[in-house]
């Protein structure tokens, strides 16, 4: 099958992760650290595609191939991350010797294969691990100079729906005062009543009618921002176009947070 991919990217450079290699380790349990260490790297900006997004992206034939592709590994996953569009790849592996776990990460330009970063992780658990992990991906992600993923537009969204809402509800509330008002202006209208009252009453139902009107406007404004923000506000990850033709047809995938 003939397999490529075509990557756009909204943001910074991107880090492709295939699966660590593992010594006296299940591949579960490989596969378990390294999401959790891409996990903790996403979220201090390093937009990474892991190993479940490179086999949704190229199709688990494709990465087979480049995964076997030269007599390197290193090589290997250079090419891969070539395919996927990927300025950098993480090399990872992982060990168990005795009761220790120890990891080891290197981060490679797919352009040349220089070496950028790297960061070490052990622990005597996995308990251990995991928090070793945390703080070897908190270094990796200061090393290649990343900042903790900042808020996209999608995360205030909901404060202008929820604002548009309260609007809405006080607007109707003013709209209800405002028609109360009209009622008592026109029983307020027969013979022997006061013109300061009459214009009391008519003066409250015109304030009341005012923000209602008002509140509408600010409703329908908070709800066409809201409907901005979900649809055009990109997040900081990168937005990924995979295609995938065969002989039958093909197949096309999108990675990325809107």
């Amino acid at each position: 099958m003939l397999s490529f991919v075509l990557a756009a990217t909204l943001a910074a450079p991107r880090v492709a992760a295939p699966p660590w290699s593992a010594v006296d380790v299940t591949p579960e349990k490989a596969e378990f650290f390294s999401g959790r260490f891409v996990a903790t790297l996403n979220d201090r900006g390093v937009q990474v595609i892991s190993s479940q997004d490179i086999a949704m992206l190229l199709g688990v034939e494709r990465q087979r191939q480049l995964l076997g592709c030269s007599d390197s590994a290193s090589s290997c996953n250079l090419e891969l991350a070539n395919a996927l569009g990927a300025e950098l790849v993480l090399m990872g592996s992982i060990a168990r010797l005795d009761a220790t776990y120890q990891v080891t990460v290197r981060v490679l330009r797919s352009s040349d294969g220089q070496a950028v970063a790297q960061a070490l992780a052990d622990g005597a658990s996995q308990e251990e691990l995991l928090r070793s992990l945390d703080d070897a991906a908190r270094s990796l992600a200061a090393q290649l100079g990343s900042k903790p993923a900042a808020a996209s537009g999608r995360t205030f969204t909901w404060v202008s729906f929820v604002a548009a809402g309260v609007f809405a509800v006080g607007a109707g509330v003013s709209l209800g005062l405002a028609f109360d008002r009209s009622a008592a202006l026109d029983r307020a209208l027969v013979p022997g009543a006061t013109r300061e009252a009459v214009e009391a009453i008519a003066r409250a139902g015109t304030t009341f009618e005012v923000l209602a009107w008002t509140g509408a406007g600010l409703a329908a404004a908070s709800a066409i921002t809201g409907v901005l923000l979900l649809a055009l506000a990109p997040s900081p990850a990168a937005v990924t176009v995979g295609l995938a033709p065969s002989m039958n047809g093909g197949s096309v995938a999108l990675r990325g947070v809107w």
